[in-house]
């Protein structure tokens, strides 16, 4: 697979980013493993394991961090990876790498209402294959495996549930995610983690790059824009994002990724 990596250098190469360490921001599914029929199924690939975990342990070059739509709790069993940081629900609760931790504000009777959101959907939107994932501070509704002829009527369906019971209606891959209304996305989160881990003045020492597949994900791109690289993973003639680089797939990503950790072995980053 042929991946243009003109971009990638010139951001490892400009003079200002001469040898800082490198802060990747990474999504999961879709960018790390391939998209699964369920979440359960999204493992990562070996080869993908190993990168990363050759990557968190040379702390001096690399700071790696996970930030998903899954709990915190599920994204960090299904990654693995010792001694990183992870972001969960979109960056609304975050596990520092040191064992702290950070939860977002949330409205006082969230918890309540959705609740009963989990139940509407459940009883008037939930058959033909769709069905709710509930991941503590935030439900997603799946109709992948739902027939595409009876999505239509079904998404709205659960739409309107999801508002009815004032929340947020997020879009993403064959999924509705119902999100508290705060102003919290994982651009808030990165730039959370960044400042945590190196100052409020993190650009001056890091270089950061965000890498999703993912319309949540592009309020990261935003939140670095000017500031790191953001790659897309997806179609580039059937996107449009504010990500610096579009490559295909979660397999052209782990060539970025491992076309990165060669670079700075040779120390030309």
């Amino acid at each position: 697979m042929e991946i243009n990596y003109t971009k990638v250098d010139e951001f490892l190469c400009k003079s200002e980013n001469a040898r800082k360490k490198i802060a990747l921001l990474l999504d999961y599914d879709g960018t790390l493993s391939p998209i699964a029929p369920r979440p359960e199924l999204a493992t990562l690939p070996e080869d993908t394991r190993q990168v990363l975990e050759r990557l968190s342990r040379r702390r001096d070059d690399f700071f790696v961090a996970i930030i998903s739509g899954r709990a915190v709790s599920n994204v960090r069993e299904m990654a693995g990876i010792e001694g990183i940081t992870y972001g969960g629900n979109h960056g609304l609760e975050i596990q520092h790498a040191d064992g702290t931790a950070y939860i977002h504000p949330l409205p006082g009777k969230d918890k309540e209402h959705l609740a009963k959101a989990k139940k509407e959907l459940q009883e008037q939107a939930c058959h033909d294959g769709s069905w709710i994932e509930d991941k503590n501070v935030q439900l997603t509704f799946h109709y992948r495996q739902v027939p595409e002829e009876i999505r239509p009527v079904m998404v709205e369906e659960a739409k309107k549930i999801i508002a009815e019971n004032g929340f947020k209606v997020g879009l993403a891959h064959c999924a509705l995610e119902c999100k508290p209304k705060v102003e919290w996305n994982k651009g808030n989160a990165s730039l959370l983690i960044l400042e945590k881990e190196f100052g409020a003045e993190w650009d001056k020492s890091v270089r950061a790059i965000f890498a999703g597949d993912d319309v949540t994900d592009e309020d990261a791109f935003r939140a670095l824009e000017g500031k790191g690289l953001g790659i897309r993973i997806g179609d580039e003639k059937a996107l449009s994002t504010a990500a610096g680089i579009v490559t295909p797939t979660t397999e052209s990503f782990l060539q970025l990724l491992k076309y990165i950790e060669g670079k700075i072995e040779q120390g030309s980053g």
